[in-house]
């Protein structure tokens, strides 16, 4: 099965994560915080491995991605999970941080 995707409900909305897997090795991913609010959804927060490179995208409502975070010296497979980790436990600051951008 190489491609597996999943949705972790938090209280503050979903995560949903997606990865591409070859021979054991992560190949892809990414891991998205959507929040529904007034009927509609918003990215807030976002990794993945666009670019060639696993980053953490720094969102804003209205001014979009405002910075890149990248993890050039870590492998997919580590930041997938650390991105799943801290999501969960940050998802409010994430959502603040968003609104207020």
């Amino acid at each position: 099965m190489p491609e597996k995707e999943f949705i972790i409900w938090i209280d503050e909305g979903r995560i949903l994560t997606w990865r591409d897997i070859r021979e054991g090795e992560v190949l892809a991913f990414r891991v998205v915080l959507l929040v529904d609010i007034g009927g509609e959804r918003h990215c807030v927060a976002r990794y993945d491995t666009a670019h060639g490179a696993p980053h953490q995208d720094i969102l804003g409502r209205t001014k979009g991605t405002l910075e890149k975070r990248w993890f050039y010296q870590s492998s997919y497979e580590k930041v997938f999970a650390y991105a799943i980790r801290d999501i969960e436990a940050h998802a409010q600051e994430y959502i603040r941080f968003y609104w207020e951008n």
